[in-house]
Protein backbone atom coordinates (compact mmCIF):
# COMPACT_ATOMS: atom_id res chain seq x y z
CA UNK A 1 0.00 0.00 0.00
CA UNK A 2 1.29 3.41 -0.88
CA UNK A 3 0.96 6.05 2.02
CA UNK A 4 -1.45 8.99 1.00
CA UNK A 5 1.51 11.27 1.16
CA UNK A 6 3.30 9.44 -1.56
CA UNK A 7 0.90 8.94 -3.33
CA UNK A 8 -0.35 12.82 -3.65
CA UNK A 9 3.75 13.44 -4.53
CA UNK A 10 3.46 11.18 -7.47
CA UNK A 11 -0.17 12.20 -8.60
CA UNK A 12 1.57 15.58 -8.58
CA UNK A 13 4.66 14.33 -10.62
CA UNK A 14 2.37 12.52 -13.10
CA UNK A 15 0.75 16.47 -13.47
CA UNK A 16 3.68 18.48 -14.06
CA UNK A 17 5.14 15.81 -16.51
CA UNK A 18 2.23 16.26 -18.48
CA UNK A 19 2.12 20.41 -18.51
CA UNK A 20 5.94 20.54 -18.88
CA UNK A 21 5.44 17.51 -22.08
CA UNK A 22 2.82 19.83 -23.59
CA UNK A 23 4.94 22.89 -23.46
CA UNK A 24 7.42 21.43 -25.37
CA UNK A 25 5.94 19.55 -28.11
CA UNK A 26 3.53 22.75 -28.39
CA UNK A 27 6.71 25.03 -28.13
CA UNK A 28 8.90 22.65 -29.70
CA UNK A 29 11.49 23.80 -27.00
CA UNK A 30 13.53 20.70 -26.17
CA UNK A 31 16.36 22.44 -24.84
CA UNK A 32 13.79 23.13 -21.68
CA UNK A 33 13.14 19.45 -21.63
CA UNK A 34 16.72 17.75 -20.89
CA UNK A 35 17.26 15.57 -17.59
CA UNK A 36 13.41 15.83 -16.57
CA UNK A 37 11.93 12.40 -15.36
CA UNK A 38 8.58 11.49 -13.81
CA UNK A 39 7.89 8.49 -11.80
CA UNK A 40 4.31 7.15 -11.42
CA UNK A 41 2.88 4.19 -10.60
CA UNK A 42 3.44 2.69 -14.03
CA UNK A 43 5.69 4.90 -15.58
CA UNK A 44 9.58 5.50 -15.71
CA UNK A 45 10.63 7.51 -18.21
CA UNK A 46 12.95 10.53 -19.25
CA UNK A 47 12.33 13.72 -21.91
CA UNK A 48 15.40 15.36 -23.24
CA UNK A 49 16.67 18.00 -25.90
CA UNK A 50 19.97 18.45 -27.29
CA UNK A 51 22.03 17.48 -24.97
CA UNK A 52 20.48 13.61 -24.77
CA UNK A 53 23.82 12.12 -25.72
CA UNK A 54 25.62 14.01 -23.01
CA UNK A 55 22.88 12.20 -20.23
CA UNK A 56 23.96 9.05 -18.87
CA UNK A 57 20.60 7.24 -18.29
CA UNK A 58 21.43 3.20 -17.43
CA UNK A 59 24.32 1.35 -16.78
CA UNK A 60 22.96 -1.28 -18.73
CA UNK A 61 22.73 1.05 -21.75
CA UNK A 62 26.77 0.60 -22.66
CA UNK A 63 28.12 2.62 -25.11
CA UNK A 64 27.86 0.23 -28.17
CA UNK A 65 24.43 -0.38 -27.52
CA UNK A 66 24.05 3.81 -27.62
CA UNK A 67 26.49 4.06 -31.08
CA UNK A 68 23.77 1.81 -32.59
CA UNK A 69 20.97 3.65 -31.91
CA UNK A 70 22.98 6.39 -33.20
CA UNK A 71 23.56 4.83 -36.29
CA UNK A 72 19.64 3.82 -36.59
CA UNK A 73 19.14 7.70 -36.04
CA UNK A 74 21.57 8.79 -38.88
CA UNK A 75 20.38 6.46 -41.07
CA UNK A 76 17.05 7.46 -41.35
CA UNK A 77 18.14 10.99 -41.17
CA UNK A 78 19.66 9.95 -44.45
CA UNK A 79 16.63 8.98 -45.67
CA UNK A 80 13.85 11.63 -44.72
CA UNK A 81 12.64 9.97 -41.32
CA UNK A 82 13.61 12.17 -39.00
CA UNK A 83 10.83 11.45 -37.16
CA UNK A 84 10.09 7.78 -35.89
CA UNK A 85 9.92 5.58 -33.10
CA UNK A 86 12.71 3.62 -31.96
CA UNK A 87 12.62 0.15 -29.98
CA UNK A 88 15.99 -1.37 -29.10
CA UNK A 89 14.87 -4.94 -27.75
CA UNK A 90 18.76 -5.62 -26.30
CA UNK A 91 17.66 -3.14 -23.48
CA UNK A 92 13.83 -3.13 -23.53
CA UNK A 93 14.10 0.59 -24.02
CA UNK A 94 11.49 2.67 -26.56
CA UNK A 95 12.44 6.28 -27.85
CA UNK A 96 10.29 8.73 -29.85
CA UNK A 97 12.61 10.45 -32.23
CA UNK A 98 11.72 14.40 -33.24
CA UNK A 99 13.99 16.10 -35.49
CA UNK A 100 16.63 13.18 -35.41
CA UNK A 101 17.01 13.86 -31.45
CA UNK A 102 16.17 11.78 -28.89
CA UNK A 103 13.35 12.81 -26.88
CA UNK A 104 11.42 10.44 -24.79
CA UNK A 105 12.71 7.63 -23.50
CA UNK A 106 10.48 4.79 -21.64
CA UNK A 107 11.42 1.15 -20.06
CA UNK A 108 9.16 -1.31 -22.25
CA UNK A 109 7.42 -4.84 -21.82
CA UNK A 110 8.56 -6.49 -25.02
CA UNK A 111 8.14 -10.31 -26.44
CA UNK A 112 9.28 -13.95 -24.40
CA UNK A 113 12.34 -15.33 -25.22
CA UNK A 114 11.72 -18.12 -28.06
CA UNK A 115 15.19 -20.21 -29.50
CA UNK A 116 16.79 -17.04 -27.96
CA UNK A 117 15.25 -14.26 -28.92
CA UNK A 118 12.34 -12.20 -28.17
CA UNK A 119 9.05 -13.26 -29.87
CA UNK A 120 8.98 -8.91 -30.60
CA UNK A 121 9.78 -8.37 -34.50
CA UNK A 122 12.59 -7.15 -35.70
CA UNK A 123 12.81 -4.40 -38.74
CA UNK A 124 11.22 -1.31 -39.56
CA UNK A 125 7.52 -1.07 -39.83
CA UNK A 126 4.23 1.57 -39.93
CA UNK A 127 2.50 2.45 -36.83
CA UNK A 128 -0.98 2.62 -39.15
CA UNK A 129 -3.95 1.47 -37.33
CA UNK A 130 -5.40 2.90 -33.51
CA UNK A 131 -8.01 0.68 -32.11
CA UNK A 132 -9.82 2.01 -29.19
CA UNK A 133 -10.93 -0.24 -26.72
CA UNK A 134 -13.06 0.21 -23.56
CA UNK A 135 -9.48 1.04 -22.12
CA UNK A 136 -6.49 2.58 -23.41
CA UNK A 137 -6.14 2.51 -27.03
CA UNK A 138 -3.88 0.06 -28.72
CA UNK A 139 -1.87 0.75 -31.97
CA UNK A 140 -0.69 -2.10 -34.83
CA UNK A 141 2.52 -2.36 -36.07
CA UNK A 142 2.73 -5.51 -37.40
CA UNK A 143 0.79 -8.36 -38.77
CA UNK A 144 1.70 -12.09 -40.06
CA UNK A 145 0.92 -15.36 -40.20
CA UNK A 146 0.63 -15.75 -36.58
CA UNK A 147 -1.30 -12.57 -35.59
CA UNK A 148 -1.29 -8.80 -34.73
CA UNK A 149 1.66 -6.83 -33.19
CA UNK A 150 0.51 -3.76 -30.68
CA UNK A 151 1.88 -0.94 -28.65
CA UNK A 152 -0.46 -0.92 -25.69
CA UNK A 153 -0.42 -0.04 -22.36
CA UNK A 154 1.51 -2.32 -19.86
CA UNK A 155 -0.32 -5.56 -18.85
CA UNK A 156 -1.68 -5.69 -15.05
CA UNK A 157 1.11 -7.46 -13.30
CA UNK A 158 4.05 -6.57 -15.07
CA UNK A 159 4.33 -2.67 -14.07
CA UNK A 160 7.04 -3.67 -11.23
CA UNK A 161 9.07 -5.60 -14.35
CA UNK A 162 9.59 -1.89 -15.84
CA UNK A 163 11.45 -1.21 -12.70
CA UNK A 164 13.79 -3.81 -13.28
CA UNK A 165 17.55 -3.36 -14.36
CA UNK A 166 18.20 -6.63 -16.48
CA UNK A 167 16.40 -6.03 -19.78
CA UNK A 168 15.74 -10.18 -19.66
CA UNK A 169 13.31 -9.65 -17.13
CA UNK A 170 11.04 -7.83 -19.35
CA UNK A 171 10.35 -9.94 -22.00
CA UNK A 172 7.17 -11.46 -20.92
CA UNK A 173 4.55 -11.05 -23.79
CA UNK A 174 3.60 -12.74 -26.72
CA UNK A 175 5.16 -10.06 -29.27
CA UNK A 176 3.48 -7.10 -28.43
CA UNK A 177 5.19 -4.11 -26.86
CA UNK A 178 3.88 -3.17 -23.33
CA UNK A 179 4.23 0.92 -22.32
CA UNK A 180 3.95 2.42 -19.17
CA UNK A 181 0.05 4.03 -19.19
CA UNK A 182 1.07 7.45 -19.14
CA UNK A 183 3.33 7.25 -22.02
CA UNK A 184 0.82 5.73 -24.32
CA UNK A 185 -1.04 8.79 -25.04
CA UNK A 186 1.72 10.71 -25.97
CA UNK A 187 3.54 7.82 -28.68
CA UNK A 188 -0.14 7.11 -30.08
CA UNK A 189 -0.49 11.19 -30.29
CA UNK A 190 2.99 11.53 -31.91
CA UNK A 191 2.72 8.91 -34.57
CA UNK A 192 -0.93 10.34 -34.93
CA UNK A 193 0.72 13.68 -35.51
CA UNK A 194 3.47 13.21 -37.84
CA UNK A 195 1.23 10.74 -40.24
CA UNK A 196 -1.24 13.44 -40.29
CA UNK A 197 0.76 16.75 -41.12
CA UNK A 198 2.48 14.33 -44.30
CA UNK A 199 0.84 15.43 -47.41
CA UNK A 200 0.11 11.27 -48.27
CA UNK A 201 -0.70 10.45 -44.45
CA UNK A 202 2.01 8.64 -44.63
CA UNK A 203 2.16 6.56 -41.25
CA UNK A 204 5.34 7.15 -39.06
CA UNK A 205 7.79 4.60 -39.17
CA UNK A 206 8.47 2.06 -35.79
CA UNK A 207 12.27 0.80 -35.99
CA UNK A 208 13.30 -1.89 -33.62
CA UNK A 209 16.75 -3.16 -33.37
CA UNK A 210 17.23 -5.99 -33.07
CA UNK A 211 19.14 -8.21 -30.57
CA UNK A 212 22.56 -8.33 -32.36
CA UNK A 213 22.34 -5.28 -34.86
CA UNK A 214 24.13 -5.08 -37.49
CA UNK A 215 24.64 -1.70 -39.43
CA UNK A 216 24.89 -3.98 -43.34
CA UNK A 217 21.59 -5.55 -42.43
CA UNK A 218 19.96 -2.19 -41.35
CA UNK A 219 20.45 -0.43 -44.87
CA UNK A 220 19.90 -3.30 -46.66
CA UNK A 221 16.01 -3.37 -44.81
CA UNK A 222 16.12 0.44 -45.02
CA UNK A 223 16.52 0.85 -48.89
CA UNK A 224 13.36 -1.42 -49.10
CA UNK A 225 11.25 -0.03 -46.54
CA UNK A 226 8.19 1.92 -47.91
CA UNK A 227 5.86 3.52 -45.02
CA UNK A 228 2.18 2.76 -45.31
CA UNK A 229 -0.88 4.82 -44.91
CA UNK A 230 -2.37 5.83 -41.57
CA UNK A 231 -6.08 4.51 -40.92
CA UNK A 232 -7.18 7.67 -39.29
CA UNK A 233 -8.64 6.82 -36.16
Amino acid sequence: MIPDHVGASLFIIDIIFVFRYKFCMDHHRRRFCTGFAAIGGTSVLSLSGNSFAKTSFRDVAKSSTRENEQDVILKMAEAGYEDFVLLNKRISMLYMIQDHQFFLETPVIIGRNHAGKSLTPSGIFSLTNVFRGATQPKMMFHHDATGGYLIHEVVKGRESALMMDDARLKRLSDGCVNVPTIVLPYILGFARQKALSHPENLATPLVIMDEKYSAPQFSKELSGFSPQKYNPD
